[in-house]
């Protein structure tokens, strides 16, 4: 089991280094003397996939921002009266 979970981290490692050493944590938990220690590296392993996480997402979203604003800037329908996001001619804008 232990050998096939380190497998799992390797192979899925190449695409999240985070998600990665959160596998590792999980396993060593496993070896831990006694259940406080295995609950603080498993609280640990969790902790850095989630960071790993939205350190990936707040990424992603910053590659996505530059080119919808850009798109949005030169749409060729006026703002939508209201404020309203969804317009009466079926086109999203931003307000």
């Amino acid at each position: 089991m232990d050998a096939a979970l380190l497998s799992f981290a390797d192979l899925w490692g190449r695409n999240s280094e985070y998600f990665k050493r959160s596998l590792h944590l999980i396993k060593s938990s496993t070896a831990e003397p006694d259940e406080a220690q295995r609950i603080i590296t498993l609280n640990r392993a969790l902790d850095i996939s989630l960071e790993g996480t939205e350190s990936l997402m707040d990424s992603f979203a910053a590659k996505l921002k530059t080119p919808s604003c850009a798109l949005l800037d030169f749409h060729p329908y006026p703002p939508c009266p209201g404020g309203s996001p969804a317009c009466s001619h079926g086109r999203w804008h931003e307000t």
